[in-house]
């Protein structure tokens, strides 16, 4: 059976995997499972990526924020 720590990142891939979460994203969680001891690499997001899209949540390039000069 896997430890609390990995099965919370497992579940967090999952999660970023079907809301269609940014490469930034893929970068933070695999920093997060450093710290808690967690190996975490390219190929298990790759193994993970079955998992449907549910919602695509990255924000689009000119409308992540509003346009502050005008």
């Amino acid at each position: 059976m896997h430890d609390p720590p990995m099965l919370s990142i497992e579940n967090a891939l999952r999660v970023l995997l079907a809301i269609g979460g940014s490469t930034n994203a893929i970068v933070h969680l695999t920093a997060i499972a450093g710290r808690l001891g967690v190996d975490l690499s390219l190929d298990d997001f790759a193994a993970a990526s079955d998992i449907p899209v549910l919602a695509n949540s990255a924000l689009m390039f000119g409308y992540a924020r509003p346009d502050w000069r005008d």
